[in-house]
């Protein structure tokens, strides 16, 4: 649909409009003395709006008629519905006559396109972000893409289709990476091509309650370029083939607020998932007898998987607020270790590296307090605007085992610090920066290596906040 503005009464939660566009209108920003701006969006671009004394508008089939003045010429697009001539504020000569109604057409929007500069393992990765949807989104595209001097990329792209009741959705992943070792006849090459393809239908039950259905297929393949008796040698290899069949229910019920992302205070969300796993992983190498090829030998793992995420939100005075998580999943069969649940990193226990604590069963818990810093920052770096800063601090609890009982001695504890900055970028963009530090409180060993007893720092530039 278009969107509005509307104004929310938190004692009756009733909700009324304050514009009625045709294109739609965003961020809006209001002040009891000098009223309601806000960013319209035009056929020729996002222009500024300003409405004095904003009161309730009434709703109807035909938008865009109330007296609203604008800060520059109105586009075609409204011309061609509400007689405008395209000169400045809406004039009042009185109601003018409608057009008569015709069938809607798809109108597709511009392609937009975004920088995307990224530091990951030490190197630079430059690439771009586009999108484009329909007018009243009844279909939208998301893509990007990132490489490096080296040629490792990162691949992805999503497309919604919304004509029919379910969304129709297909999101396709790919990565690449390039490595090389020193051996005593020269130097080893190696390439590893990640490719993953999600497609699936999405039910949207009600505003809170989200059902999908998917299929995943996945395909790891290598690819190793070695010396041997002073020649080159090539040898490629597929390492892991993967089918997952889906099925998940999301659950979002926070209380809006004009800081319901960068510090929720009421309400809750949660993701509960099953999937049944189809995986063949790579054993070694065989030769076939009849062709003298080399063929690759899999092991093949069909298990069932289950996961859960739980946010639970609390307010608490001076508009601070508190976070409880819960996380915990669960594989029914034993695995290979690739297929683990790894409860580390910046989605776990921020103290410890991601693969240092690992196993097919796992449970997190992590209590974050949070507090505003600044609501109103007003700092402006071209092309971005900072508008919230809030900052927390948390305590984590969790552990990964492969044994059937919990041994609760055996968990692992970490506390942290946490900023989180809310800003825009040209204007329209939502753009959420964070960093966070967190010290492992107890030691971990995992495959001859020790973690913990450290600082581990995460900094990230993203359109929302990751938990």
């Amino acid at each position: 649909g278009i969107f509005n503005i509307y104004e929310y009464d938190l004692s009756s939660k009733k909700a009324e409009p304050i514009t009625n566009v045709l294109g739609g209108a965003f961020m809006p920003d209001f002040d009891p003395e000098r009223g309601l701006v806000y960013s319209l969006y035009t056929g020729d671009g996002y222009k500024i709006a300003h409405i004095s004394n904003p009161t309730k508008v009434e709703e109807n089939r035909y938008l865009a008629r109330e007296h609203m003045p604008r800060t520059a010429p109105v586009n075609d697009l409204t011309q061609a519905r509400d007689g405008h001539n395209g000169h400045g504020p809406d004039n009042d000569d009185g109601p003018q006559q409608s057009p008569q109604a015709e069938k809607y057409e798809n109108t597709y929007g511009v392609v937009n396109v975004l920088p995307r500069v990224m530091i990951d393992y030490g190197t630079v990765k430059l690439g771009s972000y586009f999108t484009s949807s329909e007018m009243l989104n009844k279909y939208s595209i998301l893509g990007g893409f990132a490489v490096n001097h080296s040629f490792d990329m990162d691949l992805f792209g999503i497309i919604q289709y919304r004509n029919f009741y379910p969304t129709i959705f297909l999101e396709v992943y790919n990565q690449i990476r390039h490595a090389e070792e020193r051996t005593a006849d020269g130097t080893d090459k190696f390439k590893y091509n990640l490719l993953e393809a999600d497609v699936g239908l999405e039910l949207k039950l009600n505003n809170a309650n989200t059902v999908r259905g998917m299929f995943v297929y996945s395909r790891y393949d290598g690819k190793i370029t070695f010396q041997e008796g002073g020649r080159e040698q090539r040898f490629g290899y597929t390492y892991f083939l993967g089918s997952d069949f889906a099925l998940q229910w999301r659950h979002e019920a926070v209380s809006r607020s004009s800081t319901s992302s960068i510090n929720p205070r009421a309400g809750r969300r949660f993701t509960l998932r099953y999937d049944r796993l189809h995986n063949k992983f790579f054993e070694g190498i065989t030769i076939n007898p009849e062709h003298g090829t080399l063929v690759e030998e899999y092991t093949t793992y069909n298990y069932t998987q289950l996961t859960a995420d739980w946010d639970e939100y609390f307010s608490l005075p001076w508009q601070h607020g508190l976070q409880l998580r819960v996380k915990a999943g669960y594989i029914d069969k034993p695995i290979d270790s690739f297929f683990n649940f790894f409860a580390g990193g910046l989605i776990g226990l921020k103290g410890y590296p991601y693969y240092s604590i690992e196993g097919r069963k796992f449970s997190f818990t992590s209590l974050t307090y949070r507090f505003k810093i600044s609501d109103k920052l007003g700092l402006y770096i071209p092309p971005l605007q900072f508008d919230k800063l809030y900052a927390g601090v948390f305590f984590e609890y969790g552990n990964a085992w492969n044994g059937g009982s919990v041994e609760w001695n055996d968990f692992k504890k970490d506390i942290g610090l946490q900023v989180r900055a809310d800003a825009f970028a040209f204007y329209n963009f939502p753009m959420r920066f964070f960093f966070d530090a967190a010290y492992g409180l107890d030691e971990v060993t995992n495959r001859g290596f020790k973690y913990g007893k450290e600082w581990r720092f995460y900094f990230g530039i993203t359109f929302d906040y990751i938990d």
